[in-house]
C-alpha cells in the first residue's frame, strides 16, 4: 500500500479508492483475456493502469498527472489521445447500443482506436451487450477484409477519388452487416453504387 500513498503524494486525486480499485481489477481481467488469446498489438500495461487511475479526472489534472509521472512528450501525446478516443466513443457506443445498431456502425466507432482505449471501454462498460461486441470487434471484426480490391473498382470503370473511397467504405459496411458477404455480391453492389442505383436497406 506504500506505493499508493506515494501516488497520493504525487497528486491527491491519485489516491486508490473503491471505484479506482474496481476499474483496475476489471482492466486486469480484460487485459489477461486479451493476452491469453495472443492477440496483437499488445497493450502497454502502464497506459491501462494510468487510464484507470485518471478515469474521472478533468483534462487539466490528467495533464498534471502526466507531468508528475515525467512522461516523455511522445508518451504524453499518446496517453492524452487514448483519453480523447474514450471520451468521443463513449456516447457513440451508448447510442449504438440503444438503437440496436449494426456491426458496420460499431466498426466505424472502434476501428481507429488504440487497443488500450478498447480494453478500457470494455472494462468500464456495465452493459453486457457493449462488452460482448467490443470483444467481437477485437477478435473478429477488426480483421475483416473485403473480397474485392481497388483494382476491381477500376476494372468497373470507377476512377480513384471521393466516389471510389465512398464505394469501398459502403462495401465494407455491407460485408460487416451480411448484406454482401461474398465477392460476387460486393461486385454487384459496387456496380449499382457506381451507377448511383443502390437498393434501400
Amino acid at each position: 500500500m506504500q506505493e499508493f500513498k506515494l501516488l497520493r503524494a504525487i497528486l491527491p486525486e491519485m489516491e486508490l479508492d473503491a471505484p479506482k480499485e474496481e476499474i483496475l481489477e476489471e482492466l486486469e481481467k480484460v487485459a489477461s483475456w486479451y493476452n491469453l488469446l495472443y492477440l496483437e498489438p499488445k497493450p502497454a500495461p502502464w497506459k491501462l493502469y494510468l487510464l484507470g487511475m485518471t478515469r474521472k479526472m478533468d483534462s487539466p489534472k490528467v495533464v498534471t498527472a502526466c507531468d508528475r509521472f515525467s512522461l516523455s512528450g511522445r508518451e504524453r501525446r499518446e496517453f492524452l489521445q487514448l483519453k480523447a478516443f474514450i471520451y468521443q466513443a463513449t456516447p457513440e457506443l451508448m447510442a449504438w447500443n440503444a438503437e440496436g445498431g449494426r456491426l458496420s456502425r460499431l466498426h466505424a466507432i472502434l476501428a481507429h482506436m488504440p487497443v488500450e482505449s478498447l480494453l478500457f471501454l470494455m472494462a468500464r462498460s456495465r452493459t453486457e451487450n457493449v462488452r460482448k461486441h467490443i470483444s467481437l470487434f477485437l477478435t473478429r471484426l477488426r480483421h475483416v477484409k473485403l473480397d474485392v480490391t481497388g483494382k476491381d473498382l477500376i476494372a468497373l470503370g470507377i476512377p480513384t477519388g471521393p466516389q471510389y473511397t465512398a464505394i469501398l467504405n459502403r462495401l465494407m459496411a455491407a460485408k460487416l452487416d451480411e448484406e454482401a458477404p461474398t465477392r460476387q455480391e460486393q461486385l454487384a453492389l459496387a456496380r449499382r453504387l457506381a451507377m448511383g442505383v443502390e437498393e434501400k436497406a
